[in-house]
């Protein structure tokens, strides 16, 4: 309830409805995932953490050029609902390891042009 996310509910849904058919389409049965919201100093992180396989950098650049919109959403979708919400999509990944997904947001009331409270 303290969070200051960005009122952009409807973006924030695609992108975590994005990021979950992305998980459910390369995490092999019995793998744990967790999307999680917190809070980085005056940023919101909304992450997605899953213990699958894990990506080489060159499979998750290929990943990110990908758009086949009949199998869901796409990291370039995601990619692109990001820049909507001035941020970018991190992709943190290590085979073996897992792949771990963030956004980070400033505060709303940096976005409206409302100074901070002193």
């Amino acid at each position: 309830p303290d969070h200051e996310v960005l009122a952009e509910p409807q973006l924030l849904r695609e992108l975590s409805h994005g990021w979950m058919l992305f998980a459910l389409q390369h995490l092999p049965p019995a793998s744990t995932l967790s999307l999680r919201l917190h809070q980085e100093g005056r940023e919101s992180v909304l992450s997605q953490e899953g213990n699958g396989p894990g990506f080489v950098a060159e499979a998750l650049e290929e990943l990110r050029r990908e758009s086949d919109l009949f199998e869901g959403m796409d990291l370039r979708i995601c990619d692109e609902i990001a820049r909507l919400l001035r941020s970018s999509v991190e992709i943190q990944s290590k085979v073996g390891h897992g792949t771990k997904l963030s956004l980070k947001l400033e505060s709303f009331k940096d976005l409206s042009g409302i100074p901070p409270e002193n």
